[in-house]
């Protein structure tokens, strides 16, 4: 395993008025966090302090945590609540400038929280800052920014699963950064709220981006912040509840960003189409009951989020559509 170390230059010196909170979300991660709590607490940067949130793991991890490494701050959450639950904890019991969510199963080179903070503070109008990711190889990438690809609101990383020969080395606006490892500013927090408790496990990274977005911020990646991810380590990729939590997630952003008219001239005939010809029957049967779940929570969700456009036909619109992909997946099964 090889962890990757810029080139060039020595690091500037970052106002240590700036104070930062990593926020590690732990669940069933003790093999996990062998390697990434060492990596965090050798981080060349003054005055940052460790957050970990326990999401009612029963491997023993946080007792692990609170008997080895007594300097990190231990949250015991009592149960699963998700991602956007557990980090809104975390979020919630600090107050520093910038948090830095993070996933248990990163390991991060020395330089790589002074490399974020350089990126994030080099402009004020940067309120979320992500990382470049590698597999474990240190090699191949994993993340180089996020890009969302409409009508149907599926996500892609630049340079996913390619070796890294210096093609996404320059920093870049891109859509959304992964929240297995992004920093953002408490200024934009308390702007925009925190993270959607409505999304599970994914889609809640997205959806921050783009709001942040929506307030006049900039979301940012800086490759030269870059650390390793053993993505999947939570959920399997591909699996059943990879699956279900991915299409839960996609669903809901659509509902709290679309208009009546994208969602039926647009969402709805990719969506089905996709649905008849690209995807295979397990999945079809997992987006099917995505769909059904997604029926019974559109109506709050657009009354909530969708800034006064959820009038009555509109909610029947959006309903039926839903409700007739739901039918056509049944009948493909």
């Amino acid at each position: 395993m090889a962890l990757m170390q810029p080139e060039g230059g020595t690091y500037p010196v970052v106002s240590s008025q700036i104070s930062v909170s990593l926020i590690v979300l732990n669940w069933n991660g003790l093999h996990h966090l062998r390697r990434c709590l060492p990596s965090l607490l050798q981080q060349d940067y003054d005055g940052f302090d460790i957050v970990l949130v326990d999401n009612g793991s029963t491997d023993g991890s946080a007792d692990y945590v609170a008997s080895e490494y007594p300097g990190v701050r231990l949250l015991r959450a009592g149960s699963n609540l998700g991602y956007a639950g557990g980090m809104n904890l975390g979020i919630a019991r600090t107050n520093a400038d910038v948090v830095v969510l993070l996933n248990d199963d990163i390991i991060a080179p020395s330089c790589w929280l002074r490399e974020l903070m350089e990126g994030l503070l080099s402009d004020a109008r940067i309120g979320v800052a992500g990382c470049k990711l590698y597999y474990a190889d240190g090699a191949t990438l994993q993340h180089a920014g996020g890009f969302v690809s409409h009508p149907r609101a599926t996500t892609g990383h630049y340079g996913y699963a390619t070796h890294d020969e210096g093609l996404f080395d320059s920093q870049a606006d891109v859509d959304y950064v992964t929240g297995a490892a992004m920093a953002v500013r408490r200024t934009l927090l308390e702007e925009i709220g925190d993270l959607d408790r409505g999304y599970w496990f994914y889609y809640e990274d997205v959806d921050l981006c783009y709001r942040a977005r929506d307030a006049g911020w900039r979301v940012v990646y800086l490759p030269r912040a870059n650390l390793i991810h053993l993505e999947s380590a939570s959920i399997v990729r591909n699996s059943p509840s990879y699956l279900r939590a991915i299409h839960m997630g996609r669903l809901r952003f659509i509902l709290k960003r679309t208009t009546r008219e994208q969602f039926v001239d647009e969402f709805l005939p990719a969506e089905l189409a996709w649905l008849e010809n690209d995807v295979a029957p397990p999945e079809r049967q997992i987006v099917g009951s995505a769909y059904k779940l997604s029926i019974l929570t559109a109506s709050a969700v657009r009354v909530q989020y969708a800034d006064g456009c959820a009038r009555p036909d509109e909610l029947q619109c959006i309903n039926s559509g839903l409700k007739a992909l739901w039918r056509r997946a049944r009948a493909l099964r």
